[in-house]
């Protein structure tokens, strides 16, 4: 059951990141030389680096992000049951539920990995749209993004706890 949703969430991960390489190679041309790259608190610019570095670190650091996930949801498979830190980890790590388990986890590391990776298309995005109109600032509204990325990490966080801690089968 999870084989599929696993195969399709690693399909996703990866289709993320070549959708931020086509929005990167999209925007470049009209992209100005000195690019505003880092943001306070208050959202006014207070670092800068020229474009071609921009291109090149910011595809670096999603494509890093991606190749994280991908290989923390294969060496799941492979590590030992030490490891781990699972809730009746002796329960769900029983022979007869080991796969469906790891299954899962594997499944929801290509997940967060998703919602990472399009959390940090949307900061590029917001990043390129500053440098466009020629601000220095931040839309504010992109606090919002954040808190929701926040949220839903903290929802899967409660709801993996909440999953682990009965002893019914996965669904």
């Amino acid at each position: 059951m999870y084989k599929e949703k696993r195969k399709f969430a690693l399909r996703i991960l990866w289709l993320t990141f070549l959708l931020f390489v086509a929005l990167q190679i999209y925007y470049y041309p009209q992209l100005p030389e000195r690019m505003a790259v880092h943001f306070g608190p208050s959202g006014k610019a207070n670092s800068f680096m020229n474009k071609v570095n921009s291109f090149w670190l910011d595809i670096g650091i999603l494509f890093f992000l991606s190749l994280l996930m991908w290989s923390l949801s294969v060496i799941i498979y492979k590590v030992k049951d030490i490891w781990l830190n699972l809730p009746n980890k002796d329960y769900w790590l029983a022979p007869q539920r080991r796969k469906d388990t790891l299954d899962y986890l594997s499944t929801s590391i290509l997940n967060i990995g998703i919602a990472t990776n399009i959390f940090i298309i949307l900061l590029f995005y917001e990043v390129i749209l500053a440098n466009l109109s020629g601000s220095t600032r931040l839309n504010p509204a992109f606090w919002l993004v954040f808190l929701l990325y926040l949220l839903g990490i903290f929802w899967f966080t409660f709801s993996f706890v909440k999953k682990f801690s009965k002893r019914e089968p996965l669904k």
